[in-house]
């Protein structure tokens, strides 16, 4: 709701009884309710089916078979509550298998809201679960800024490093930081599997595969609403 009313204020200039009209439609009532429903579906009944929540507070996948079963349950939900044909069923299901591999590599779903400042500054870290660590922030869980190159010399300000306005830009880019963060998870690994640090071409290369696979877990994420918006817009 609070996404609609943003993007129904930039578009109608601020004029409120516009806004209220857009968030109180009828294709952004069936949004939000489309949305609850899958997001209360998949909390109560799919997201422990082959997963284990760690101490740390990352799901650690230890069924693909189950995680198999959740896709399809999750993907039919979908598919019978939008009522679409059947490309937007193949859409529907590829997003969805999105999801699950962020959420394989990350521990968690990816968030479109900003990185916060990380306690330990620029020093990289990796949890014993094998996952990149999280901040409290007032309280709740949150994403630390994971975007630029964990240095703590050498980095001049137009460098992309942690902590640098470059990196600090672009951490305001929605859903840019989830992406940094699978593609430290990624880089991780692969580290632990060559015993050795990523090339300067495996970090490059990996992170076109990282966006997509970012942004595709995003727009399954928010898929009833942004349809929802199109459809207002489209009106």
């Amino acid at each position: 709701m609070a996404g609609t009313a943003a993007a129904s204020t930039i578009n109608n200039k601020g004029n409120i009884g516009l806004v209220l009209k857009d968030v109180t439609s009828q294709d952004a009532l069936k949004g939000y309710a489309t949305g609850a429903v899958i997001a209360g579906f998949d909390a109560a009944f799919t997201d422990g089916w082959g997963r284990e929540l760690t101490s740390e507070g990352n799901y650690k996948t230890v069924s693909y078979a189950e995680r198999v079963k959740a896709y399809t349950a999750n993907t039919a939900l979908k598919g019978v509550l939008s009522g679409k044909d059947k490309s937007s069923w193949l859409t529907i299901a590829g997003t969805g298998a999105l999801t699950e591999i962020y959420q394989y590599s990350a521990g968690r779903g990816p968030d479109t809201r900003p990185g916060v400042d990380r306690v330990k500054g620029p020093e990289y870290e990796v949890l014993p679960d094998g996952f990149v660590p999280r901040e409290v922030y007032n309280g709740v869980d949150r994403d630390g800024k994971n975007i630029g190159l964990n240095l703590t010399e050498g980095c001049g300000i137009f460098s992309i490093c942690h902590g640098t306005p470059i990196s600090n830009g672009l951490n305001q880019v929605p859903g840019f930081n989830s992406f940094a963060t699978l593609h430290d998870t990624w880089m991780s690994d692969l580290e632990t599997y060559k015993g050795d640090e990523m090339s300067f071409l495996e970090n490059i290369g990996s992170m076109p595969p990282a966006l997509f696979v970012n942004y595709g877990a995003i727009y399954d994420k928010y898929r009833p609403q942004i349809e929802a918006e199109k459809k207002r817009a489209q009106n």
